[in-house]
């Protein structure tokens, strides 16, 4: 007869709940102190993670100048150029007689008294505050997915708190006036609500679901894919409960339809225009086109660690995503001492490698969801483990080919993490906090070291980034040219305040060029300097002839200014 030895028990950890790690307030107070310093150490106006910033915070300056509320940032050459396409602040629209650089106005309203109080380092407490809110809604679903004892439960909702708040993308966007740490905080605070219906049998709780996926479409598109896909899930698995499943979807839609609507009748109020749906309708319409390219950015954003998109970036990307999987490989033995430290170590030194590897080639941005966010590899591979975030899972599975699908293509380099798949990293990162509480101590320690690192990493560009461009434009608005055109438009967009006081066109392409020499001839300007990155000869502009050519400092790229002068005869 054979004989079975006895099955080992589990062990759980048992710690004491540390006085500042895991008390809300002083956890709160010290995730905003440390955004506070690194936005100290950033520039005060000038100088974003993204050009789309440039254009809000230029919009923030005009409105604060008039002492309005109307976020028309004017144009000193619509008189000769009533179309504006040689506007500075790249995609303005003309809406009657104002000009309008606003892709959500929710954002600019909240954060224009702090702007007006504190300048552009107050308003960044907007983008802190949501970072800091994801990363609380990150710990409240963790502690329902957990489904343990409330021990294991409060481990891994403070472990998913913390990775989210300093080892993840968000402390990157909460260092940038930009929407997309207040959008995944509501993205993810709506599906705990979800999971609060699917607990509780709470209708109106997938009315308030509604609200925040209807709120976070105000100011994110990619917000819309995830509501439809978060909410298709739940509502599938509640099924067997017809009654559920009917009422959760009614209730989501209808939130989600009135906060929507109530926030176009505010920009048409506001704007004059509805510009949220006519995005959201633009990006639905432009799905599935150029799909080579979507595919190439597709691996790109997931998987790429630095913005080449090439074979080994991917490849790059496809080691960080086994070697986490391989960290975190559930084991049967226990305690922790009994634990096979031979796939850590393989793990540990892959991981080690591959991202020693990309911080020793240079700073710059890493577009991938897995390298920047390599605890979500966990939830990727051994999330379903969690029976309770198998739900959440497959809503994350329809959503992120969607927006792939739907995406803005051509932008998929010049961001950090798949922007667009923030609210997914964000998520998955609270379902990776659940399996991670129950592996031994060392394997959290070594997932979180790469987490820390590279959050680090991006943390040193964010500073070179916005610091570089802030000494770029600061340079060129002390130029002694009366006007400036920018042969990049994205370059122009990176002034943010100089726009409203500074003469500057953009003319990214020959007939643009064109258009700004006879729009200065019109305007009597005498000189005028053209802004540039390429390193060919300075092209010839009609009534203008090239007198000067000099360097602008920088350490991100080269930029040069020729400096034209006014001919007697065209």
């Amino acid at each position: 007869m054979a004989v079975h030895a006895p099955e080992r028990p589990t062990v759980v950890e048992h710690t004491a709940p540390n006085p500042v790690l895991h008390r809300v307030g002083p956890a709160a107070l010290l995730v905003l102190v440390v955004y506070g310093i690194l936005a100290a150490f950033g520039p005060d106006g000038v100088g974003y993670l993204s050009t789309d910033t440039g254009g809000k915070v230029a919009t923030l300056e005009a409105m604060g100048e008039r002492g309005d509320w109307d976020p028309d940032i004017g144009y000193w050459a619509e008189d000769f150029d009533p179309d504006g396409s040689l506007h500075p602040q790249w995609f303005t629209a003309r809406i009657d007689d104002r000009w309008v650089n606003v892709t959500t106005l929710p954002m600019l309203l909240a954060g224009k008294p702090l702007y007006d109080l504190g300048g552009y380092r107050l308003a960044l407490l907007l983008p802190m505050l949501g970072s800091l809110a994801a990363a609380f809604g990150a710990r409240a679903l963790a502690r329902r997915l957990a489904e343990s004892t409330s021990s294991t439960a409060d481990r891994a909702g403070w472990l998913a708190f913390w990775l989210v708040a300093l080892a993840s993308p968000l402390l990157v966007y909460a260092l940038d006036f930009w929407e997309h740490a207040p959008g995944v905080a509501l993205v993810v605070w709506a599906t705990v609500a979800l999971v609060d219906v699917g607990r509780t049998g709470r209708w109106p709780l997938a009315l308030v679901a509604g609200l925040g996926f209807g709120l976070a479409a105000t100011m994110r598109t990619e917000a819309f894919v995830f509501a439809f896909a978060l909410t298709a899930a739940f509502c599938i698995s509640q099924l067997p409960r017809l009654g559920r499943a009917v009422t959760a979807g009614l209730g989501v839609t209808t939130g989600f339809g009135a906060t929507f609507a109530a926030n176009a009748a505010l920009e048409r109020v506001v704007i004059g225009d509805a510009i949220r749906a006519e995005r959201a309708t633009g990006t639905a319409a432009a799905g599935a086109g150029d799909l080579g390219l979507r595919i190439d950015e597709a691996f790109m954003t997931g998987l790429g660690i630095d913005p080449s998109g090439d074979a080994a970036s991917i490849v790059s990307g496809v080691v960080i995503l086994a070697a986490v999987a391989l960290l975190a490989r559930p084991s049967k033995q226990q305690p922790d001492e009994d634990h096979d430290a031979r796939p850590v170590i393989v793990a540990a030194v892959l991981l080690g490698a591959v991202y020693l590897a990309r911080f020793t080639s240079g700073t710059g941005f890493v577009p991938g969801l897995v390298p920047s966010t390599p605890v979500a590899a966990v939830a990727i591979v051994w999330g379903w483990r969690v029976r309770a975030a198998r739900t959440w899972l497959a809503g994350l599975a329809l959503a992120v080919p969607l927006v792939w699908l739907f995406q803005y293509t051509g932008g998929a380099a010049p961001q950090w993490a798949g922007r667009y798949l923030l609210p997914a990293g964000t998520l998955l990162i609270a379902i990776a906090a659940v399996e991670l509480a129950r592996r031994p101590a060392f394997v959290r320690g070594i997932a979180i070291g790469a987490a820390l690192a590279i959050t680090a990493f991006g943390a040193l560009w964010t500073h070179e980034r916005t610091t570089g461009f802030d000494g770029i434009m600061d340079e060129l608005a002390n130029r002694p040219e009366p006007v400036l055109v920018f042969q990049p438009a994205f370059l122009a967009r990176e002034g943010g305040p100089h726009h409203v006081r500074e003469q500057w066109l953009t003319a990214p392409d020959a007939d643009r060029l064109d258009e700004a020499g006879r729009l200065l001839v019109a305007a009597d300007i005498e000189s005028f300097g053209l802004v540039r990155v390429a390193d060919d000869d300075a092209p010839r502009i009609a009534g203008f002839t090239a007198a000067a050519e000099s360097a602008v400092s920088s350490d991100l790229f080269p930029v040069r200014v020729v400096t034209y002068e006014r001919t007697e005869s065209p």
